[in-house]
């Protein structure tokens, strides 16, 4: 981390044109809603700040470890880019990829402009609008194919895990909840196998999503289901060509 904060805020400080690895702040509406749940489950998290942040993950129980999983799909995207707008998960101001160039074209990208400014002193004011451009357009496409990367591998891990619960339609499983959303909960069970309690599956009382506190309430008996909470599940369907485990 040292060594690529180092090799970008020089760059930086030189004022050449150059390709960034940068992460904005997680959307302030997305933040209220997971501040309000875990806590809810008794953790606490003042703002919206990367030291916050990390003494929560510091805090988690090991009982509660889906919480990590959440506190990332909360934050937005780290992309590249030729505009440095700071690294907000590292509290990095300037940042780059530098250490892995046999693997990553970012940072085989990083290490020609190194040579281009450092070894051979070709620095042309007169082209930094092109070069500028050219970064820009490689930026954008390193950003896509990561992209697609990371949702071809989630997807195939999904489409395993629901080929791995056929065998067990109709177990009952202990469960947490991982996770409100309108339209019904996500239940965690064994090995870290995530599925849907849609709320129309939601058994003994007719239940209402509570926005507010992103939570379901229900209708007759005031049970409150929120995230944290242990529950007890049936696997009603896995369906690995839909990616899709379904619990009641």
């Amino acid at each position: 981390i040292i060594a690529n904060e180092t090799v970008a805020s020089f760059i930086e400080s030189m004022d050449l044109p150059f390709i960034y690895r940068v992460h904005d702040e997680p959307d302030g509406l997305r933040f209220q809603t997971f501040k309000a749940s875990v806590m809810n489950m008794g953790y606490k998290i003042r703002s919206l700040h990367p030291l916050e942040l990390q003494k929560l993950l510091e805090s988690i129980d090991e009982k509660d470890d889906y919480l990590k999983t959440i506190v990332l799909r909360m934050m937005a995207k780290a992309v590249y880019s030729e505009l440095n707008i700071g690294h907000f998960g590292l509290a990095s101001k300037s940042y780059t990829h530098f250490t892995s160039p046999i693997r990553r074209y970012p940072d085989l990208i990083v290490h020609r402009l190194l040579r281009k400014y450092l070894f051979n002193h070709e620095i042309d004011s007169s082209e930094f609008v092109t070069l500028t451009n050219k970064i820009r357009d490689i930026a954008v496409h390193s950003s896509e194919r990561e992209r697609n990367a990371s949702e071809c591998e989630l997807k195939v891990l999904d489409m395993k895990k629901a080929e791995y619960m056929q065998d067990f339609v109709g177990d009952k499983f202990s469960g947490v909840v991982s996770s409100v959303t309108r339209f019904g909960v996500f239940v965690t069970v064994k090995d870290s196998i995530d599925g849907l309690v849609h709320v129309s599956n939601m058994d003994g009382d007719y239940f209402e999503y509570d926005n507010y506190n992103n939570q379901y309430i229900g209708r007759r008996t005031n049970k409150k289901i929120k995230m944290g909470d242990k529950v007890s599940v049936i696997l009603i369907n896995a369906n690995k060509e839909a990616n899709e485990i379904d619990f009641r």
